[in-house]
């Protein structure tokens, strides 16, 4: 039977699915990521994910989001997609997006204090074998320029220099908090870095030794989880991505102001996202989870 999704967070899975395989997004990519997925699931009783499906899918998904419909496909073959990303459902899916939508807010940012549009991905030293290789790969493989930042965590750690340096070049961080920073004292909450958390451009992800464990907490910044694993990494990425598609096109179009008229934030049962919206819908992520996020813009003067 047939179940109804958001395109917006299909596009995101079949996204960080390509990027973990170290594929493209695009037919010939679906190849390797066809063969991998089924690999991976080879012990499990899922359905195996073709190439044809997964180019089929990629498609739907497009079109649905320019006509502002859902995507209709078997639960089944979604779930051996998602069972290859370390996810057990697809609400456990949305509930991740969500995670990493709630540090994420491209229209509270002043651009004007970086360089140019880009991401710097901070980590630890020591995770460094686990994590060049990945962030090499989306270097080349993704629409923003991605920096790499490896740093020492020890007790002489300045979070706050070392976010004011990378702002200077690109207006967005992904954080990314090894089991070894999550211990060091010197991350207890202050104003300066609750600042930075809630600026919108800095995505913390939580990141164990075992890239695949998820569902984790830092103790500064709640007993909630926060995006986690190797699924947290690359969806923080990806939405940033392409909260700057949608943002950039706006832009282009001369429709959106550098500040928005107004932001609110209302409960729609369980619903949760983001939609940019002019005098009509232009885009969003709707995600299951917690708050639903409306950001309104007031349209340029002819």
């Amino acid at each position: 039977m047939a179940s109804k999704y958001s395109p917006y967070q299909i596009l995101q899975l079949l996204q960080v699915s390509s990027w973990r395989c170290k594929s493209t997004l695009d037919y010939t990519g679906f190849a390797s990521l066809s063969e991998a997925i089924i690999q991976h699931n080879v012990s499990n009783d899922f359905a195996d994910i073709q190439q044809n499906y997964l180019n089929e899918l990629l498609n739907d998904a497009r079109k649905e989001k320019e006509v502002g419909g859902q995507v209709s496909k078997s639960e089944q073959y979604i779930n051996a997609i998602l069972f290859y990303n370390d996810c057990l459902s697809w609400k456990d899916f949305q509930q991740e997006v969500a995670r990493c939508e709630r540090f994420l807010d491209v229209p509270k940012i002043d651009f004007s204090k970086s360089q140019k549009q880009g991401i710097t991905v901070i980590y630890d030293k020591v995770e460094s074998a686990s994590l060049n290789q990945t962030i090499a790969y989306l270097q080349s493989h993704t629409q923003l320029a991605v920096s790499a930042l490896p740093i020492e965590v020890n007790e002489n750690l300045s979070l706050l220099e070392t976010f004011d340096k990378c702002i200077q070049e690109f207006p967005f961080i992904v954080w990314c908090i090894s089991d070894a920073c999550n211990d060091l004292d010197l991350l207890s909450s202050t104003p300066e870095l609750e600042a930075y958390i809630s600026s919108g451009q800095i995505i913390p992800v939580r990141l164990s030794r075992d890239l695949s464990k998820r569902n984790l907490t830092t103790s500064f910044l709640g007993k909630k989880p926060i995006s986690s694993g190797l699924l947290g990494f690359y969806l923080s990425i990806a939405l940033i991505q392409q909260d700057m598609e949608v943002f950039n096109s706006l832009l282009e179009k001369d429709e959106v102001k550098k500040s928005p008229l107004n932001s609110s934030r209302f409960y729609v049962a369980q619903n949760t996202g983001t939609i940019y919206q002019i005098d009509k819908l232009k885009g969003g992520n709707i995600t299951l989870g917690g708050n639903f996020v409306q950001k309104i813009y007031k349209k340029s003067k002819k």
